[in-house]
């Protein structure tokens, strides 16, 4: 059982998860699942957005099962992956065909079709 959390102030964001060490049972195999922890901080300004994050992989993460025909045992353990950071820069562009609003969009008629000047498609 984890949990996590984000919190957004104007063009910030923070996020933070965390899954505690599991134990499974399933009939005759135990396995144990390691501890993982994720956070990240993004900011967005204008059209280019920057996001930094932190990952962590548990270790030694492992199945076993004891059974009267046999007994298995694995173990896994990634030293290489357990601590993971990432940097990401995004520009945002648009292009193609855009609407222009300039009246009200509610309008309070009894026969209203849902079409109205505000939905033309601006030409170049």
């Amino acid at each position: 059982m984890g949990g996590g959390i984000t919190v957004s102030k104007d063009d910030f964001e923070f996020s933070a998860a965390f899954n505690p060490r599991v134990k499974k049972f399933a009939r005759a195999l135990f396995k144990l699942n390691g501890t993982q922890a994720y956070a990240a901080f993004c900011s967005k300004i204008k059209d280019f957005s920057l996001a930094c994050a932190y990952r962590y992989y548990g270790q030694d993460e492992s199945t076993a099962g004891v059974n009267r025909d046999f007994r298995y045992k694995e173990s896994r353990s990634i030293k290489a992956f357990a601590h993971l950071v990432s940097l990401t820069l995004t520009y945002s562009f648009s292009k193609g065909k855009q609407t222009h609003h300039d009246e009200p969009m509610l309008y309070e008629a009894p026969a209203d079709n849902g079409l109205g000047t505000f939905n033309s498609v601006v030409k170049p």
